[in-house]
């Protein structure tokens, strides 16, 4: 999981600063897997932890999922030329805290359901624009209503929720199997090519258009089986050599708190660059460097200390012991 997180950042950096596609035009996956990546992850780590029978799990759930949409809202006041996914990750991990709960065959059944909808939504959401009351108030409330449910943006809460779904069902699929490598690393490469299959051959072959953050039932499929090609290859990898990529999953410990500085780091730029494009190789580069020199420092100095994960993740811990104090007292009042 840790090692899925730092492939998510390590994607989610060049993403937001790289200034070209690189050869053979590799780097826009980046655009493609971030989020969705995210998504699944939040839904894979809310099922670990409901394995992991921690008592008052719900509560923690929804402490963190306030906090991200708290940090998300914050961010997105700064001046970084980034779109903040941090409030859509915070809802989902509410939506989570009820879906974990619920059957492998039900929630199997409600992931076509989802991706189906997750693919629908943009196509309902321009045909309101295009109505002839979408510019009157009333005839406007549908069409933010399906802008919110996932019509448009670059991060549409539907096609997220599937990729949620999806990572909850793998983590029930992969603790349940016996280890070994092999299958796992099989499974992830194709996904991968079903991913390559429905995004980038129709770009490279002319056949048709496939835009990150299009909406597209090609991209919106596409970019989900890439995300949980990549959590595969990950959790393969991590069984097959985990001694050997242990310093690689690091940054993925601190996801919060690394996701976080970037976005102060292309602040302070924006502000002092007086808003130029922040997009060029060095500050690529500065970003990973900082992010692993921002590890090196946690790891060393503050790990023994405290058992947070990293600075921001702690004040989560500490939001969340709050709340399950209150919630004792509260209990000791009652009775």
């Amino acid at each position: 999981m840790d090692l899925a997180r730092t492939a998510a950042l390590v994607l989610m950096v060049i993403a937001h600063v790289a200034p070209g596609d690189g050869p053979g035009r590799i780097l826009l996956v980046s655009e493609f897997l971030t989020a969705p990546l995210f998504a699944l992850l939040v839904g894979a780590g809310a099922q670990l932890g409901e394995d992991g029978a921690r008592p008052h799990r719900a509560l923690r759930s929804l402490v963190r999922a306030l906090c991200l949409i708290v940090v998300g809202a914050v961010l997105a006041r700064s001046s970084a030329q980034v779109v903040i996914v941090l409030v859509h990750l915070g809802v989902l991990t509410a939506l989570c805290i009820p879906l974990v709960r619920g059957r492998t065959r039900t929630l199997a059944g409600l992931l076509p359901l989802v991706l189906a909808a997750a693919c629908l939504l943009p196509m309902l959401h321009r045909a309101a624009l295009a109505g002839a009351g979408a510019d009157t108030p009333i005839g406007a409330l549908p069409v933010r209503a399906l802008a919110l449910a996932g019509g448009e943006g670059p991060y549409r809460l539907a096609a997220m929720a599937a990729c949620a779904l999806t990572g909850i069902l793998l983590i029930r699929l992969l603790t349940s199997r016996p280890r070994g490598a092999g299958p796992v690393l099989l499974a992830g490469a194709g996904a991968l090519g079903a991913f390559a299959a429905l995004v980038i051959a129709p770009n490279l072959l002319g056949i048709f258009a496939v835009h990150a953050y299009g909406g597209t039932p090609a991209e919106i499929t596409g970019d989900l089986a890439g995300a949980a090609g990549v959590l595969l290859l990950c959790w393969g990898a991590a069984d097959l050599a985990p001694r050997a990529l242990g310093l690689l999953a690091l940054p993925g410990t601190m996801s919060l708190s690394l996701y976080t500085g970037q976005v102060v780091v292309l602040h302070a730029y924006s502000v002092l660059a007086d808003g130029r494009r922040d997009d060029s190789w060095p500050m690529l580069l500065g970003l990973l460097l900082a992010g692993a020199l921002l590890v090196a420092l946690w790891r060393r100095f503050a790990a023994r200390a405290t058992t947070a994960r990293g600075p921001l993740e702690g004040l989560v811990g500490l939001a969340e012991s709050a709340a399950l104090r209150l919630r004792s007292r509260e209990g000791a009042s009652a009775r």
